[in-house]
């Protein structure tokens, strides 16, 4: 009788990828189709944005608990608040500013590649 290979789950999957990432190892992609890479990207970018998601939660949770702390000292991370002031310059306003020559002078046009990527 042969034996039962029990397949991994997909959580089992990522997390094998992970400690591989964390451990600096990069998968061997000699035999990677482009098909498979898609595949890859898509699913890494879920991944992503559900712990994207996870994140916010928790620092709201955080939040809600803080009281007056900046400062919190876990197990395994600390983690210090500071507040940060940034200047952004508001585009509508300049474009209300300038004249449309002016305007030609200051915007750079900037052309890349941008990949999508839509589950089947």
């Amino acid at each position: 009788m042969g034996k039962s290979v029990q397949k991994a789950t997909p959580a089992q999957v990522a997390a094998k990828k992970s400690e591989k990432a964390e451990a600096g190892q990069m998968p061997n992609l000699a035999n990677a189709t482009p098909s498979f890479l898609v595949d890859e990207l898509g699913a890494l970018k879920r991944q992503i944005s559900d712990l994207e998601k996870t994140e916010a939660f928790l620092k709201e949770a955080l939040k809600a608990r803080l009281k007056d702390q900046r400062t919190v000292v876990g197990e395994q991370f600390t983690m210090i608040i500071t507040t940060v002031t940034q200047e952004r310059i508001d585009p509508n306003k300049v474009r209300e500013l300038l004249t449309p020559k002016q305007l030609e002078k200051v915007i750079n046009a900037v052309t890349f590649d941008q990949m999508r990527f839509t589950r089947n």
